[in-house]
């Protein structure tokens, strides 16, 4: 269903906005207490507007390496789509000598990681494995101190042209590089609110350093006019706007990589850890029988206990009936558990994604380009 002009575009269920970005107790008290949480957002809000203000005037110090940097981030607590914004990125530069710097959510270990084939969860996060899962020759690395891992990824690599860094935007010692800030369709921060009144962790005025917008997860049916209706929520940050939106590829097998044919089960599990499922399920739902949804909160680390939930769910089945669709990410905390996978034959299927750009994203793969090459 298309708007008429001056109204917001209304689609499927799956592409409207969601309440919430994941299931933890602190966003589901937000969701019920917002209007409650209301002045404690506006003094959290004033707090950040001034930590950001300090760093402006330079009273708060900041550096800004020589180096090209691309920086990826949002305002939102999560579920923007900047791991799969990051793969695109490493698809783009695929010809250039290109370093990713990753925070490392999830893992147990400390400091500066380089992150390689072997590399497990723990070590240096689910999101950054994936990114080394997917592209086996690229430099990966985890470092909570930005700067500190900018310098150590520049010192082992010298022939590096360019660092991605996932989720820098709020990192304000670091001042260069070419700043992209996502935020959703379904809940533009121009129409959200600063913590714990809305999902906001840091002020809206931090979007006025950015070079570019990308709002993501677009309805792949929305039209020209109501992207550029979308658009207009951003024309005070004088910067260029682009949509993106994700495809959903063929689920293949995480043992041994084959593909679920159409109509091969008759029961699906949904099995996720995710900051905002919400796309998927719906895209799920869509496609393929589901009985059930196992959702865990994000970076979750499957235990002995999840395991044997998911294992009792197939089991409850004829063999052969029931299989398990989960995400890319999720697939990299299911590693331990590869060897009992293959031996009881468990059909568990991840579901690969891909970031597609509107008009095929030319303006935006120039944009990038023309940084790396003139640095």
């Amino acid at each position: 269903m298309h708007a008429q002009a001056g109204t917001r575009p209304v689609y499927r269920d799956k592409y409207k906005p969601h309440r919430a970005p994941f299931p933890q107790p602190f966003i589901l008290m937000i969701r019920y207490f917002s209007k409650w949480f209301a002045p404690f957002g506006k003094l959290y809000g004033a707090v950040l507007w001034m930590r950001n203000k300090l760093y402006d005037k330079k009273i708060f110090r900041s550096e800004a390496p020589d180096f090209p940097l691309i920086v990826l981030g949002n305002l939102a607590l999560g579920g923007t789509g900047k791991t799969p914004h990051t793969d695109y990125l490493m698809r783009m530069l695929s010809q250039r000598r290109i370093g990713v710097l990753s925070r490392g959510y999830g893992r147990s270990s400390k400091g500066f990681v380089e992150v390689s084939n072997t590399s497990t969860p723990s070590e240096c996060g689910d999101e950054a494995l994936l990114l080394k899962h997917k592209h086996p020759a690229s430099i990966v690395a985890v470092d909570s101190k930005r700067l500190r891992g900018i310098e150590l990824l520049r010192q082992r690599h010298p022939d590096l042209e360019a660092i991605l860094l996932d989720d820098a935007m709020q990192h304000r010692k670091l001042a260069s590089g070419l700043r992209i800030l996502l935020t959703t369709w379904q809940r533009p921060f121009t129409r959200d609110r600063v913590l714990p009144a809305g999902q906001l962790r840091d002020h809206p005025c931090r979007a006025r350093d950015a070079h570019a917008i990308v709002i993501s997860k677009c309805p792949p049916e929305s039209t020209e006019s109501e992207r550029q209706m979308m658009a207009r929520d951003f024309a005070h940050l004088s910067c260029p706007v682009f949509f993106s939106q994700l495809a959903y590829g063929e689920p293949r097998a995480i043992d041994t990589d084959a593909k679920m044919a159409a109509g091969e089960f008759a029961h699906i599990l949904l099995l996720s850890g995710i900051a905002d499922a919400s796309l998927f399920e719906a895209e799920a739902r869509d496609r393929y029988p589901v009985e059930s949804h196992f959702r865990y909160s994000d970076h979750h680390s499957f235990s002995t206990r999840d395991f044997k939930r998911i294992r009792d769910f197939i089991g409850s089945f004829a063999p052969g009936r029931a299989a398990v669709l989960t995400t890319e990410k999720d697939t990299m905390r299911l590693q331990p558990y590869l060897p009992d996978i293959k031996r009881h034959k468990m059909p568990i299927f991840q579901w690969p994604i891909e970031v597609r750009f509107f008009d095929g994203g030319e303006a935006f793969k120039q944009l990038i380009e023309n940084y790396v090459g003139t640095r």
